[in-house]
């Protein structure tokens, strides 16, 4: 689509959503290069788009699902061996204002709602969004089963995809809460994500919470979900899929994972396995929450139901960070305490446990960031509270550093602080590294 005869695409055509008055808007406008929607059986193989999908800035009473090539997909669709050229462009200043969702953007899809399969695509083009409402981003897909309530076997899978595509969030503030970026999903919610890579960076300007990751922005736990053999960023390289997070106001938390951003609710099971993170990660300290190489966070980060044991199963397992990890800036706020490990920054325990094993981190984790509460970082991880974890045959290889500006640092090898009501057990991990604070801990 948008060439003929090996042509290249003229730069201008574009797919084009024309909002409609408020009065006659559909809760839903459906858009993508080859399909709005695709059912049971449907086939889309060997397609390569190269025309944008645009929204442009307007009133629009409308939430907007923007896919490469397809909007929305249920039943057993197959996607296969096509790609993704054209950008995704939503500058809609208004979204649909009823409704748990508003406008969401994917490379190749924008979400599913059953078995659909995506194999072997790759998306080039950039992802970007103006405009306010903008709620799950992703460089292949937005939201896997965004509508489904199977948590069994229906489930998209998504295999040996690739994204190099940037995404950009330029909006400064937005009335949806929280965003999902991630740059094989947005949203991961009842999936299988297995050997998918990403190397489009991936940045936002919003103040509000977001869930930043790698491969998965944010995990709906009520969901089982598997996220197996992926990695974010290059080798050897520091300019690929870097994650960044830089509001101007900085009241709202973020999170930050090298993979996946962070985990919500309270039931449910996740497993990442056999995963890398090789590009680095920075960010100024007073919007930080939880950082981490892997995962940014496991379970609870709001506090919303503090000292409750959740019953969510997850492990991080056979897992390699490789990216650096940097924390500057002044703190605004004394209460919030920052997080931050190589393999995962915060873990939320619950009664059937989680398990990190077999991970190892390869790169430094450093502060300077001044003011506002505890900097608790770590080797491996930052922070555990509440519930079943366990750590085991783990090892940090890179060194943690608090530099003589950084105030009320935590460090340390393996675990900064465990805290009290946890049920830990380290076991058979080793730190071969300097941990070095400038101040008394």
């Amino acid at each position: 689509l948008g060439t003929s005869d090996g042509t290249p695409y003229d730069g201008e055509s574009a797919f084009t959503y024309v909002p409609k008055p408020k009065e006659k808007a559909e809760p839903w406008v459906h858009m993508g290069s080859v399909a709005a929607s695709v059912s049971d059986g449907a086939l889309i193989s060997n397609v390569t788009n190269f025309i944008k999908i645009h929204t442009p800035d307007s009133e629009n009473y409308a939430k907007v699902c923007m896919g490469g090539l397809v909007s929305m997909g249920d039943g057993t669709a197959v996607i296969e061996n096509s790609v993704n050229r054209g950008d995704v462009v939503c500058d809609a200043s208004l979204g649909y204002v009823t409704g748990a969702s508003n406008h969401q953007l994917g490379g190749i899809m924008c979400k599913t709602d059953g078995k659909v399969t995506i194999s072997n695509c790759k998306n080039y083009g950039n992802i970007s969004a103006a405009g306010a409402y903008v709620d799950n981003v992703g460089g292949i897909m937005a939201n896997p089963n965004g509508n489904s309530t199977d948590k069994g076997d229906n489930k998209t899978y998504i295999k040996g995809c690739y994204n190099y595509g940037n995404i950009t969030i330029t909006k400064t503030t937005s009335a949806k809460s929280p965003m999902a970026l991630g740059g094989i999903v947005g949203k991961l919610t009842g999936a299988t994500i297995e050997d998918c890579h990403n190397e489009g960076n991936i940045s936002s300007v919003c103040d509000v919470l977001t869930g930043i990751g790698g491969v998965a922005g944010i995990h709906k736990l009520d969901f089982e979900s598997k996220v197996t053999g992926c990695s974010n960023g290059v080798q050897n390289t520091t300019d690929k899929g870097i994650l960044t997070f830089a509001p101007e106001a900085g009241t709202q938390q973020m999170v930050i994972g090298g993979i996946l951003g962070y985990s919500e609710d309270y039931t449910g099971k996740l497993t990442v396995q056999s995963c890398t993170n090789y590009a680095p990660i920075s960010t100024s300290y007073n919007v930080m929450r939880n950082i981490g190489g892997i995962c940014g966070a496991i379970g609870d980060i709001t506090s919303s139901r503090d000292g409750l044991i959740s019953s969510i199963q997850a492990l991080i397992d056979n897992c390699n960070n490789y990216g650096a990890i940097t924390i500057s800036g002044t703190g605004t706020f004394s209460s919030w305490q920052r997080h931050v490990g190589g393999i995962a920054g915060m873990i939320y325990g619950s009664e059937l446990g989680v398990t990190v094993s077999n991970c190892t981190n390869n790169a430094t984790i450093s502060t300077t960031a001044t003011g506002g509460g505890e900097h608790r970082i770590a080797g491996i991880v930052g922070h555990v509270r509440y519930g079943k974890v366990e750590i085991s045959m783990c090892t940090n290889n890179g060194e943690v550093k608090a530099t003589e500006s950084a105030t009320n640092p935590r460090p340390a090898g393996i675990v900064s602080v465990a805290q009290e009501g946890t049920s830990i057990a380290i076991s058979k991990c080793t730190n071969t590294k300097k941990i070095t604070s400038a101040s008394a801990v």
